[in-house]
Parts: C-alpha cells; sequence; structure tokens
C-alpha cells in the first residue's frame, strides 16, 4: 500500500481522477478520506521518455488512448473556470487565458498569443470533451510491465485529447521516433496529429508560467526558451 497525504481539496480531485481512471490505467484506490489516500501498491518506476523505444511509447499510446475513451463530455474545462467551454476551440481560448494571466512580459504575452492563434485555426468548433490526466510528465508515469500506469491525477480534467499528447510529447522532450510511436498507439488521426503538435508551444509556455508561478524560475526559463523555439 502507498499512503499519500497534503491539501484535502487537491487529494480529494486526485481521489475522483483515479477512480475515473480506475485499474490497470490508475493504481487502485483503497480508502480516500479527509488528506489521505492510500493507493494500492505499484511496483513500476517512472522512466526517462525522450528517446523512449518504439514498443514502449506505443503502449503509452494505447493507454493514453484508453484513458480519453472513459469518459467523454459535451463541455469541459479546468476548476476555477466561470463557466464551461462549449467546444473545443472555446476550451483553447480557456487555456490561452490561463496562460496570459502568469505572464509578466510583452514578450510573455506575445508568444502566447502567437501560439494560441495557430492553435486556435487547428481546433474544430465541436467534438468531444475527453477525460484527461492533465500532468503527464515521466515521474507520473509508472512502468510496472511493458504497459504504464499513471499516478498522480490531481490535474485531471474534461479537455481536448491533444493536449495530453501534446503535453506527453513536449513536457518530456520526445525525440520524433518516439512521438510518432505515441501517436500511432494511440491511432491518432491526421486532424488530430495536427492539432497535437499545434498544443505542444502552448502546454510549454503555460507550464513554463505555472512552473514559475510555484518557484521554479530556472526550470520554467528552460521551458520559455523551448516554446519560442517550437513556435518559430
Amino acid at each position: 500500500m502507498l499512503r499519500k497525504e497534503g491539501d484535502p481539496v487537491a487529494l480529494a480531485r486526485e481521489a475522483r481522477g483515479a477512480r475515473i481512471a480506475g485499474p490497470p490505467l490508475a493504481p487502485r484506490v483503497i480508502t480516500a478520506r479527509r488528506g489521505v489516500i492510500d493507493y494500492a501498491w505499484v511496483a513500476g518506476q517512472p522512466r526517462p521518455l525522450g528517446h523512449l523505444a518504439a514498443e514502449a511509447a506505443h503502449a503509452l499510446g494505447r493507454l493514453l488512448a484508453h484513458v480519453h475513451a472513459r469518459r467523454t463530455t459535451a463541455s469541459g474545462g479546468l476548476p476555477g473556470w466561470p463557466s464551461r467551454a462549449r467546444d473545443l476551440r472555446a476550451y483553447a481560448r480557456g487555456r490561452m487565458r490561463d496562460a496570459l494571466a502568469r505572464t509578466a512580459t510583452r514578450a510573455e504575452r506575445d508568444l502566447v498569443n502567437h501560439v494560441a492563434r495557430r492553435l486556435l485555426m487547428t481546433c474544430p468548433a465541436d467534438g468531444a470533451f475527453s477525460f484527461l490526466h492533465g500532468d503527464l510528465v515521466a515521474g507520473n508515469i509508472l512502468w510496472p510491465g511493458p504497459s504504464p500506469v499513471l499516478v498522480d491525477w490531481e490535474f485531471w480534467r474534461m479537455g481536448d485529447p491533444a493536449e495530453d499528447l501534446a503535453y506527453a510529447v513536449a513536457m518530456n522532450d520526445m525525440a520524433a521516433a518516439a512521438a510518432v510511436a505515441v501517436h500511432a498507439g494511440y491511432g491518432s488521426p491526421a486532424g488530430l496529429i495536427a492539432r497535437a503538435r499545434a498544443w505542444e508551444p502552448m502546454v510549454l509556455a503555460d507550464a513554463a508560467l505555472w512552473i514559475r508561478a510555484h518557484g521554479e524560475a530556472g526550470w520554467a526559463r528552460r521551458l520559455l526558451a523551448r516554446a519560442e523555439a517550437a513556435a518559430a
């Protein structure tokens, strides 16, 4: 058993997300009470994802397809938004506003607006919202065997599946071959791949600004530099 203790609101949300996903996509929640979650033990460890072998990248893509299929809705968004987004284009605009709210300079605002304009051109004004993990860094992906398990579901939401795919690729600085294998495992149609690529500089910029607000200035600078390079 693994016990996790912390902020009651964040852990209550995490427990709900882990239960929606359920095994084998997530560890089994044994008990969840105020400020505490007890998980069934998962024997796997994280691994570097930048040059993930094709078979493992394919397995990660299959896992994300199963996660996104767990629940679909006609609207979505993040906790704290004043209203729910009614289409994927509105969702992208909401994520743009999230990032803009954390910018500190004109250059950062210009970057967010630039990548958002490119993203919005790829987003349909319809389409279902999918159940997203929302924080697909390598440390949240355990490998107990050939198929991974996702942990730390605090940032789950109903959103654009292309954003989750972009986060997995961009935040882990995946090589092109690994990214192609993730999309192949997912079964991504061409339109979803194009949209995920448009999401990549947005998720890098948004994550950088969030990370800076939480005290990781050096990491944030590196991510912003990568967002600028991806947007060029």
